[in-house]
């Protein structure tokens, strides 16, 4: 804005000094010796000789200044287009991650699971049913590196579902265009729905977070967790 003010100010004086000379140089030409000019041809043409060059710098200086402020406008006009940009692109990202963890609290309140409580079976929904189902997977007596057969148990698909659209989120949120304190805020968010619904509850209690016994067949710390649904886990943390 001061460089614009500047050379409005510039072109101003230049103007103001350019029409004082084309005005004064006319008249002065009496000073000069006219015996002289009259052997150059008429005072006419003497005066158009001594005024031309002076317009011509004039005008020169003018369409320089013209031309100046016409690229510092597009220039600014260009910062505005790249701006409204940048923030066209965040507000699709933020749709996007809301879209996305709006869809992740659907699936985790939708999530059903028939659970056996004092002899008699019912079915619970939300985190209850979650902490229900890793309380059983763990005491179940299945192969637990066969992925074929975890696949089979009630439930297990829909637990990945949840596992990988809370990986999409953090994954989206990391490479998107928010501001850091965006980021941090659905991070937060994320992490309080992990810990409170998806970990088993020992991700509460211990600072190292399913530190299980080691596994004699893999030599995997995962204990009694099918490597299947351990593995995802331990990348969803590495994304947080």
């Amino acid at each position: 804005m001061e460089s614009k003010n500047r050379d409005n100010i510039y072109a101003k004086w230049t103007l103001i000094l350019g029409i004082i000379l084309t005005l004064i140089l006319p008249f002065s030409i009496h000073l000069f010796n006219l015996e002289q000019l009259g052997k150059y041809g008429t005072v006419g043409d003497t005066i158009g000789g001594i005024t031309s060059p002076v317009s011509q710098l004039l005008g020169s200086i003018l369409i320089y200044l013209a031309l100046k402020a016409q690229l510092d406008a597009n220039k600014i006009i260009q910062n505005q287009v790249n701006e409204d940009n940048k923030q066209s692109l965040i507000r699709h990202d933020l749709e996007q991650i809301h879209e996305l963890y709006s869809f992740f609290q659907n699936n985790i309140k939708s999530f059903g699971y028939e659970k056996e409580t004092k002899g008699k079976r019912e079915v619970v929904f939300g985190k209850r049913a979650i902490k229900s189902f890793f309380q059983d997977i763990e005491e179940m007596n299945i192969n637990i590196h066969s992925d074929e057969d975890i696949l089979k148990i009630d439930g297990v698909r829909e637990i990945l579902s949840i596992i990988n659209s809370a990986k999409l989120i953090l994954q989206k949120n990391k490479n998107s265009k928010l501001e850091n304190e965006d980021k941090e805020f659905y991070n937060t968010l994320i992490h309080h729905e992990l810990v409170f619904s998806i970990f088993p509850a020992r991700e509460i209690e211990n600072e190292d977070p399913l530190s299980l016994k080691k596994c004699t067949m893999c030599e995997i710390y995962h204990g009694n967790f099918p490597p299947l649904i351990f593995h995802r886990i331990q990348e969803l943390k590495n994304e947080l």
